[in-house]
């Protein structure tokens, strides 16, 4: 008896090992097909931010009033909060890359905004992006707004 409690323990707990993975990441996606995204599907529309985490920070609220628009020619408009900030998008298709600048802009929160964001998926109304840098975890949500 006292061996079969100890077995039942032991498969117990690998049971409860195996199901408490600390490298599930709510935010994970797959990535995409490079291809699947267009200048077409970003260009003209309005997005606000539906989710900005920072390294499991979720700092979303910071967002709030803020709509973001790639505008033709490249040209990115933010405004909202009685703030008008131009800047600058690119979409890199080979490398499924967003490319995002601000003119002269360093404020938080939108600052945190210019950087190289790689495409994570595209749904025709939500763009889900992953900063493009192994030393960084930000996650950048895009809802359509139009």
């Amino acid at each position: 008896m006292k061996t079969y409690l100890q077995l039942s323990f032991i498969g117990l707990l690998a049971f409860f090992l195996i199901a408490c993975d600390t490298d599930d990441d709510p935010y994970e996606v797959p990535t995409i097909d490079p291809n699947s995204v267009q200048v077409t599907d970003l260009e003209g529309n309005r997005f606000v931010v539906a989710l900005f985490n920072d390294e499991g920070e979720d700092e979303t609220p910071e967002f709030a009033g803020y709509t973001i628009e790639f505008q033709g020619s490249n040209e990115l408009l933010i405004t909202g909060n009685g703030k008008s900030i131009s800047g600058t998008w690119e979409l890199e298709t080979p490398d499924s890359e967003v490319e995002i600048a601000l003119n002269g802009f360093d404020e938080d929160p939108l600052e945190e905004l210019a950087e190289d964001w790689l495409i994570k998926s595209w749904d025709g109304t939500m763009l889900k992006l992953i900063e493009d840098d192994d030393g960084q975890e930000e996650r950048l949500h895009l809802r359509m707004d139009n």
